[in-house]
């Protein structure tokens, strides 16, 4: 399944449900596949969403040197997954540009 986000400040955009749900939750909007946002919540939900991707990206850095410690082959090497904060660009932007525009920003289920 797909969530799909819209605002009249920015170009819409697609992503996979679990990962859209993880970020709206991040962003303090629960984890409804449907919901909008505007006004003064678009700015709470930008900072929320800037402090939970810190913490995430911390996160991920120190499970990244866990793996590398591991006990794999020197030869062998891992692609690391995308990180979070890099799948949030399309959101994060979108936020900036509705608050820009004095907009909202809407999601539902595609």
């Amino acid at each position: 399944m797909f969530i799909k986000f819209e605002s009249n400040g920015s170009a819409p955009f697609i992503m996979q449900s679990a990962i859209a749900q993880q970020l709206v939750s991040m962003m303090g909007q629960g984890t409804e596949t449907d919901g909008s946002i505007s006004g003064q919540a678009i700015l709470d939900a930008i900072s929320t969403l800037e402090k939970a991707l810190a913490q995430q990206l911390e996160a991920e850095v120190s499970a990244s040197n866990e793996v590398r410690k591991g006990a794999l082959p020197q030869d062998e090497e891992i692609e690391p997954p995308l990180p979070l904060n890099a799948r949030a660009v399309p959101l994060m932007r979108m936020l900036q540009s509705a608050k820009a525009v004095d907009s909202f920003v809407m999601w539902r289920l595609e």
